[in-house]
């Protein structure tokens, strides 16, 4: 497209030449102004790619007319004519804006040169404000690109945190319905061997007190009918005396396994409902008595029981609690130890504390023993179940569970459960 150019210039001669030095170089959308005030209507109505402005001019001078174009026309290039060689004029001008300037008389080679480095410079910094466009749009476009891939990772990661903590209380959950279960057969299993157990051991204490008193008879008869008998008949003497030791002997046999059936019937709670009242002491009895099989004498049991109020509770799972809790204590000892467990009472809480002589536990692990199918002890031993359930049931009671450990030392698990929870 033919550029278009601006002439302003007081004298019509040399106005006149410039546009015939232009149209012959084929410049014809060319625009002399003589008078320099009607300029600034003339920006107010098109732009031009190129303006020849007289330094020098009645009314408007030059440089106060570069100032108006510049700020109405930034993209406009202006070159400087000036009859004399003004320096400081000229400084002044190309500090403004101008691009370059001309001394009169100018010819046509000077005219045309002109031109020609002002639309090259013109056409060189619409290019580069055209790359400044495109690099913004660019940065602009990776700036959105940045902020879709941040707010989709936080997407992503927002949903990787709720699927960790759904799969958490979905471990949480089927591990609950898995030890409740267990829990469930367990009272099954001891509601049957219970059952079978009362018969014979009925039948074992009814022959035990038939025996005792048919030894009763016995001694009298012998006494009416033949006195002196015992004291005379050593064999008869040592008879009678085995058979009463083997009465008491069936006698203690017989309440010690009946005191058996007792305390599992006491751990499954069959009869019960599923909160009550009951003294935190009996239920640990009852898990210690359960665990005495494998509470050997090299594992001593210290109990410190203080206290006692009874607590709101469902007492199978505090049962459930307890056994794990010692069992955990119990596996923690290698060879000898000893296992404390003391109760105590504070304002309406009830503290359990069962503190063991076992290897205790690394610091870094503390903080994930109650996560589920966390385990300590190997692959293949235990499913890292147990912590997390006892967690879950101190929760569900309204309780707390903290555990203290010292590797060497040994573990102190304290329970604190209210005596009426919400």
């Amino acid at each position: 497209m033919c550029p278009s150019i601006l002439v302003v210039d007081d004298e019509a001669t040399f106005l006149d030449s410039v546009g015939r030095m232009l149209r012959i170089e084929g410049y014809d959308d060319c625009c002399p102004v003589a008078d320099p005030t009607r300029v600034p209507d003339l920006l107010a109505d098109r732009s031009f790619d190129v303006a020849f402005l007289d330094v020098t001019m009645p009314g408007l001078g030059g440089i106060e007319l570069l100032e108006i174009i510049k700020q109405r026309s930034p993209q406009t290039e202006c070159v400087m004519v000036t009859a004399h060689d003004s320096v400081p004029l000229v400084i002044r001008a190309m500090k403004l804006g101008a691009y370059d300037y001309l001394v009169k008389p100018i010819t046509p080679d000077d005219l045309s040169h002109a031109l020609v480095r002002a639309l090259e410079h013109k056409e060189l910094l619409e290019a580069q404000q055209r790359q400044l466009q495109l690099e913004r749009q660019v940065a602009e476009a990776e700036d959105e690109r940045k902020r879709t891939l941040l707010a989709e990772a936080e997407r992503r990661e927002e949903v990787l945190r709720r699927l960790e903590v759904a799969n958490r209380e979905l471990r949480e959950a089927q591990a609950q319905l898995v030890q409740s279960e267990k829990i469930a057969a367990l009272g099954q299993l001891v509601a049957g061997i219970s059952h079978e157990m009362n018969t014979p051991l009925g039948a074992i204490k009814s022959t035990s007190e038939t025996i005792a008193s048919a030894l009763c008879r016995l001694h009298a008869l012998l006494d009416r009918d033949f006195p002196g008998a015992r004291e005379d008949n050593r064999e008869l003497a040592r008879l009678l005396r085995a058979l009463g030791s083997a009465a008491t002997v069936v006698e203690s046999g017989s309440d010690r396994i009946a005191g058996i059936v007792h305390r599992l019937q006491s751990f499954a709670r069959l009869d019960e409902a599923e909160f009550k009242q009951v003294d935190v002491r009996e239920v640990i009895e009852d898990a210690l008595a359960l665990l005495q099989s494998q509470l050997t004498d090299a594992v001593r049991v210290v109990k410190d029981f203080r206290g006692g109020p009874l607590i709101s509770c469902c007492p199978r799972q505090l049962n459930h609690l307890f056994l794990n809790l010692l069992l955990n204590a119990w596996q923690a000892i290698r060879g000898t130890g000893e296992i404390r467990v003391a109760t105590g009472t504070e304002a309406d809480l009830v503290k359990v504390s069962i503190q063991d002589s076992g290897e205790g536990i690394p610091a870094e692990h503390l903080d994930r023993i109650f996560d589920p199918g966390f385990t300590t002890r190997g692959v293949g031993v235990g499913a890292g179940l147990g912590l997390a359930i006892c967690h879950r049931i101190v929760k569900k009671h309204g309780g707390v569970i903290q555990v203290q450990s010292i590797v060497g030392q040994g573990t102190t698990v304290t329970v604190t459960l209210p005596s009426r929870p919400a």
